[in-house]
């Protein structure tokens, strides 16, 4: 069951690595921010939140807010990201954190597509009545990570046991599983506040 997984995780990255090399330059839609309606910029959020190494690394998707397409995303790859790139990075990013659209209001979300890092970032709005069903999926995320990690890659084992789950009072579910877990969490809560 384990080998499983880690085989769909690998197939998902080379598949998104074959969709980024196969990708156009972004059109200038992509380059939307999150949380406008709410006043809060979750793609900014986790942008200052974080190193300047993994934003350059990893993309933040949020929801295309100029009604342009689906997804939007900023930092890493995401200017190499045509619309159909775009959407298969999506699609899959909320495959592997177990979420539906439907749950979700709201979101900025950053994630390895590669099984050899425990890496997530997420700020999510759930929908009316949903938040027990994101927090549930996330959970489940950081689960599937420490299977997968513990006897394959030790260090990112280490990372995920270290996860942070939390509900904040205005409403959003915040995950951080990184390195230096607990001062990203405490930027994105902070920023939420203000």
């Amino acid at each position: 069951m384990k080998w499983n997984r880690l085989f769909v995780l690998c197939l998902t990255g080379a598949l998104a690595l074959a969709c980024t090399a196969c990708g156009s330059a972004a059109s200038s839609g992509s380059a939307a921010s999150g949380s406008a309606a709410a006043g809060k910029d979750y793609s900014q959020i986790i942008h200052d939140a974080r190193t300047d190494e993994y934003n350059e690394a990893y993309f933040i998707l949020t929801p295309d807010k100029t009604g342009k397409g689906t997804y939007a995303a900023t930092d890493g790859f995401a200017a190499d990201l045509d619309a159909e790139g775009l959407s298969t990075q999506g699609e899959m990013l909320f495959q592997m954190l177990n979420l539906k659209a439907e749950d979700v209001e709201d979101y900025a979300i950053s994630l390895s597509l590669m099984n050899t890092r425990s890496y997530a970032v997420a700020i999510v709005k759930p929908a009316a009545g949903k938040a027990d069903e994101v927090k549930k999926a996330m959970q489940d995320y950081i689960d599937g990570q420490k299977q997968n990690m513990e006897t394959y890659l030790p260090d990112q084992y280490e990372v995920a046991k270290a996860a942070k789950l939390v509900e904040t009072e205005s409403g959003e579910v915040v995950l951080v599983c990184c390195e230096d877990a607990e001062n990203v969490l405490s930027s994105i809560e902070a920023a939420l506040k203000a």
